[in-house]
């Protein structure tokens, strides 16, 4: 590892500067047990996690009303950050696949939609902060990473590198929205579901097998030379 690159054999390059959270779902040594030993370049798992198991050749978590809850002490004051995961949809329709929540009315998610486009719903109370659907179609069995970002200047969806164009019915590529807009100390951070109205969950049914919380917002060459120099161990 050099100061500012995490190196592997000249394959696994990604930047560590502002890297809060590095999760390697795909790593042997997790096969076949419950996700909860601390992970390479700190966080944890505060919640029981079952289902922890490995599918050759694309060894990756399988979330299936399962799910993984990240510790909050480390997240919650970040005005700016990025979130990137890799993910593989066995089915189409609309699947949860990263929430950020405190309660039924203070949520936000990343998800695929019914239109298995790339999607996100994030509020406050009663207002409607961001909602936005992707153009890219996301088609089953198919491997993509799939980015948020946020900072000052507004926020960014992409795939694969790309950035997405899309829609949106709540806010604009200008607004600003991240952790710490939710409750500080209370928020929950869930890896495979997601927080809807009411404050229950709906859950994912999808591949994952890497996922890096950034602090700050990667710029989009960053998000692409994530994508060319991971996806020799993701993309069949």
């Amino acid at each position: 590892m050099s100061r500012n690159i995490w190196r592997t054999k000249g394959r696994m390059n990604f930047p560590l500067y502002g890297l809060e959270y590095y999760l390697p779902l795909w790593h042997s040594e997790l096969s076949g047990s419950p996700i909860t030993a601390k992970i390479p370049l700190g966080g944890g798992v505060t919640a029981a996690v079952t289902g922890a198991t490995h599918n050759p050749p694309r060894n990756r978590y399988f979330v299936t009303d399962d799910f993984i809850d990240l510790g909050n002490d480390r997240f919650d004051a970040l005005s700016a950050g990025t979130i990137l995961m890799w993910v593989n949809f066995p089915a189409s329709g609309a699947l949860r696949i990263f929430g950020f929540d405190v309660d039924g009315n203070n949520r936000a998610f990343l998800t695929k939609s019914g239109g298995n486009k790339l999607a996100s719903n994030m509020r406050t109370g009663a207002t409607q902060r961001l909602s936005f659907t992707g153009d890219t179609t996301l088609n089953i069995d198919t491997d993509y990473l799939l980015c948020f970002a946020n900072g000052t200047d507004g926020n960014r969806f992409s795939i694969n590198g790309v950035a997405e164009t899309g829609s949106y019915s709540a806010g604009n590529a200008a607004t600003d929205f991240f952790f710490d807009n939710m409750a500080t100390g209370t928020t929950l951070y869930s890896l495979g579901r997601a927080m809807v109205a009411g404050g229950s969950f709906e859950y994912g049914n999808v591949y994952i097998s890497d996922l890096w919380i950034y602090n700050r917002k990667l710029d989009i060459l960053e998000d692409k030379q994530i994508y060319e120099s991971t996806r020799w161990r993701s993309v069949q």
